[in-house]
């Protein structure tokens, strides 16, 4: 594994994940053989905004694959030890809605409007 600088480092992205490029880990990459799309897989021991990984996105491609019609995806996994799952949600709401947002728009309101309860502390 290497970290999010030493794997791609010439790109320029939002400040919150360039300050801290040496804490977040890329755990594999992958691209098919027609070289169509990159798929970045991370983890990191605080949360990242979703807004923040497509822009995370955005950056490589433009970096690496300026010219080229390459997809970049990343994967996010968060090692989140000392969070409740109530904490969790509360700080990553917005990012939840995001990414259901861009998927399925009847999903995004349903889940905007969704009264969610925590009836159990350590899940």
């Amino acid at each position: 594994m290497k970290t999010l600088r030493e794997a791609v480092p010439n790109i320029s992205t939002c400040s919150e994940i360039m300050d801290r490029m040496d804490e977040i880990l890329v755990t594999r990459m992958t691209m098919p053989r027609d070289r169509s799309r990159l798929k970045v897989y991370l983890e990191a021991p605080f949360l990242i905004r979703k807004r923040d990984i497509y822009a995370l996105e955005a950056a490589i491609k433009q970096a690496y694959f300026p010219k080229n019609d390459v997809l970049v995806r990343v994967s996010e996994t968060f090692r989140l030890g000392g969070m409740s799952a109530e904490e969790a949600y509360a700080a990553y709401r917005d990012s939840i809605l995001l990414e259901l947002k861009t998927f399925s728009l009847m999903e995004y309101n349903l889940f905007r409007h969704a009264e969610l309860s925590f009836p159990e502390e350590g899940i």
